[in-house]
């Protein structure tokens, strides 16, 4: 057995080596160069000879090798190479932000690993263990159920479904009013009124909102810009859509963030957004509608009978219901 040093964007001799690899290149020669280079590994397969090499599965030996593009390697069986942009995608958002090319060796080093403790499991018998091969079943069926569902519904979220969808919502925008507006938080009703009271004097409500607001608006003077009722809690957009361009509320309006005074500025006939700014939003809704209506379909075909935890019968088993 035999391990080759993982060389990626390596600056040390290995470097060298590794670039001027081919499938001529004989394992005798490989050997030495890179004993020449202070690495010991016999025997040795450059990767063209790794991945055509058509007896690996019968030498038995395992190794890690890469280059500047992938990762190949191979345990017990024919070779693998290892494409790193699926793992990267998968990554938390904050090594995402890092080329590919950085994180690649702790990608490939994962995916050894895990292949190396599976191995050592397997050859323990651990997945010859009932209670593990239910979890590796459900496993299974998770990976086969999104890779049907995605293929299901990539072949649905057609250019003439999305711009079918487009068309509704703007159908559904028209004559949709969006006003402009401020306002000013605070604790108590009474400080509410106090504020009334100052705007009926005649002060201005923005330089009364950097004073006196509790908001996150208050800086830029309780401006909350353009926005349609269904973007607020109810009982805001009920009271600020009562009013007139120009007009604040002379009662205090309580919302769960406290009491409220609001003024409009403007008023506007809702504008559409373009199909560019929503079609990842139109293609998640067809794709939640088509995925659910497919499993709703499935179950509505099935024989399908559940029970309680304790054996007993679920009430209204004929009823599928699509999980939420």
């Amino acid at each position: 057995d035999f391990r080759l040093q993982r060389l990626i964007h390596s600056v040390d001799p290995l470097d060298e080596i590794v670039s001027s690899w081919t499938a001529e290149l004989p394992h005798s020669e490989a050997a030495a160069r890179l004993q020449a280079a202070g690495v010991s590994a016999s025997p040795v397969l450059t990767i063209p000879e790794l991945m055509a090499d058509p007896h690996l599965e019968e030498r038995g030996y395992w190794a890690e090798v890469a280059h500047r593009d992938a990762g190949v390697w191979t345990m017990d069986g024919p070779p693998w190479r290892f494409d790193g942009a699926p793992a990267h995608v998968r990554l938390p958002a904050r090594m995402r932000q890092l080329p590919l090319q950085a994180v690649f060796g702790l990608l490939l080093d994962s995916l050894i690993n895990t292949k190396l403790v599976a191995g050592q499991a397997r050859e323990q018998g651990l997945h010859e263990e009932e209670k593990i091969r239910r979890q590796m079943a459900r496993t299974e069926d998770q990976i086969l159920e999104r890779a049907l569902l995605v293929r299901y519904i990539d072949e649905r979220i057609t250019e003439d479904a999305l711009q079918e969808r487009y068309e509704k919502l703007v159908g559904e925008m028209k004559d949709k009013e969006e006003i402009s507006a401020r306002h000013i938080l605070v604790e108590t009703e009474g400080k509410a009124r106090e504020i009334i009271a100052e705007l009926k004097k005649g002060e201005d409500f923005a330089e009364l909102a950097k004073k006196r607001s509790t908001g996150p608006s208050a800086s830029g003077g309780g401006d909350l810009g353009f926005f349609s009722a269904d973007q607020m809690v109810p009982e805001f957009a009920k009271a600020a859509f009562a009013l007139d361009k120009g007009e604040f509320t002379e009662t205090p309006v309580k919302t769960q963030f406290g009491w409220h005074v609001i003024k409009v500025e403007d008023r506007r006939t809702a504008k559409p957004p373009a199909v560019e700014e929503v079609s990842k939003t139109l293609r998640a809704e067809l794709s939640r509608e088509i995925g659910a209506a497919y499993i709703q379909g499935l179950r509505e075909k099935a024989d399908v009978q559940r029970f309680n935890s304790d054996g007993s019968p679920l009430e209204d088993v004929g009823k599928a219901q699509t999980p939420k």
